[in-house]
């Protein structure tokens, strides 16, 4: 295989010092020019015609996503690898809509640097280079090509074989279960599934892979290369996309134009936790995640609001509450925020009036699930609908959104 030639581009001396020691031992790999600032980057690369220019776009000169457009424009055959401090999800939209598929963390470890420039060095445009490999053939390279490699350097993946085929070991009466298929079903990823309830073949393979325990869902990709049990939202996606596996992330729609200037429907409902909570009277002016539940007995939003509540930490930071408002009596919604919410309370909206209005106001279907994030004005941000809440947006975007809302300046 041919070395491909890397410009790494970052402010900070440490940053770039560790990532070029890091990647010159590789032999996939050689540098071919380090830059400080945006528009040596952009000068640099002119003169060395990289395969894969790595770069932090925040750096201090405010460059970066101009930089990124001149290189894409004068670089066309390069492809950029993003790696910074402060990627919210705002700037990932941005980013992408640029042409760039390869966001990375500067906390990243180098094993999983490595395995992204290995990716992306057979990446250009959404579609694979030619292939380097000669003994395979390239019947493959029109999917999204993937080195995947596991904590050994053990090849998991790569982007000239099919991906890995699993299976899922669940219950029929797992809300984490329910919450997993309807994610894969969201993301029009196949998958097969076997569950206790009706396959006597089930529980030794969960005590297999559990240390003796019947841990679902699990599900085993290929010949056991990954294993995963109870998997977030977060740890599934990775997971196929480690495997092989195509798919567009679900995104939050961004509220714009009338919208954003006008704050949502105030509403006063039952607490579970005894008492009544009205939307605009939110101790501390707080950020409302507001996740509304049609049917109690839906094991999708029970899976779902596990995931989004047992982020305490972070709503905690962003001076936020997610607040599940179902449509259900108030002892069934004390019953129900008790069992799945992890201490949050739960809103009783008995007869779907608040849900009505809000449907209205944000021009939402009835039948869909529906969050809606809001900032201290109560004015909302950020809509997720879907048809199941295994297709609204993942816990970490939510967090995400919350924290680009934390960094604004009231007004």
């Amino acid at each position: 295989m041919e070395r491909i030639p890397i410009l790494i581009a970052d402010e900070h001396l440490q940053v770039r010092t560790r990532v070029l020691e890091r990647l010159e031992r590789e032999a996939d790999f050689y540098i071919v020019g380090v830059a400080s600032d945006s528009s040596s980057a952009v000068q640099t690369a002119s003169e060395t015609h990289p395969r894969i220019i790595l770069i932090d776009p925040m750096m201090r000169d405010g460059l970066g996503l101009d930089a990124i457009r001149r290189l894409r424009l004068e670089n066309p055959e390069a492809v950029i690898v993003v790696l910074s401090a402060f990627t919210d999800t705002a700037q990932k939209i941005e980013l992408e809509k640029l042409g760039v598929r390869f966001i990375l963390n500067k906390g990243i470890e180098s094993y999983k640097l490595v395995e992204t420039l290995q990716h992306a060095a057979v990446w250009k445009n959404g579609s694979a280079l030619s292939c380097h490999i000669s003994t395979r053939t390239s019947a493959h390279c029109n999917n999204r090509p993937r080195w995947s490699f596991d904590r050994r350097g053990r090849l998991l993946y790569n982007p000239f074989m099919n991906p890995l085929p699993f299976v899922i070991y669940g219950s029929t009466v797992c809300e984490d279960t329910a919450l997993v298929t309807a994610r894969l079903r969201a993301l029009n990823i196949p998958f097969g599934v076997r569950y206790v309830q009706t396959d006597a073949g089930v529980n030794p393979i969960l005590e297999k892979y559990n240390n003796g325990s019947r841990v679902t869902p699990t599900l085993v990709f290929g010949n056991d290369e990954i294993v995963l049990s109870e998997p977030t939202i977060e740890q599934l996606e990775s997971a196929l996309d480690k495997a092989g596996y195509t798919f567009s992330p679900l995104r939050g729609a961004e509220i714009r134009g009338e919208l954003k200037n006008q704050r949502v429907p105030n509403f006063t409902l039952p607490s579970s936790h005894g008492g009544e909570v009205t939307l605009y009277k939110l101790p501390g002016r707080k950020r409302a995640v507001l996740f509304f539940v049609r049917d109690a007995a839906d094991r999708i939003s029970q899976g779902y609001v596990r995931q989004l509540t047992n982020e305490r930490a972070l709503f905690d930071e962003y001076n936020a509450l997610p607040i599940p408002i179902l449509t259900a009596d108030a002892e069934t919604t004390r019953e129900w925020a008790n069992e799945f919410a992890r201490g949050y309370a739960g809103l009783s909206d008995e007869n779907g009036s608040v849900r009505a209005r809000y449907d209205r106001a944000l021009g939402i279907e009835p039948s869909r699930a529906l969050l809606v994030v809001l900032d201290t004005y109560c004015v909302p941000r950020v809509v997720s609908s879907a048809e199941e809440a295994g297709g609204l947006i993942a816990p970490a975007e939510v967090t995400s959104w919350l924290r680009l809302l934390d960094y604004e300046c009231d007004e």
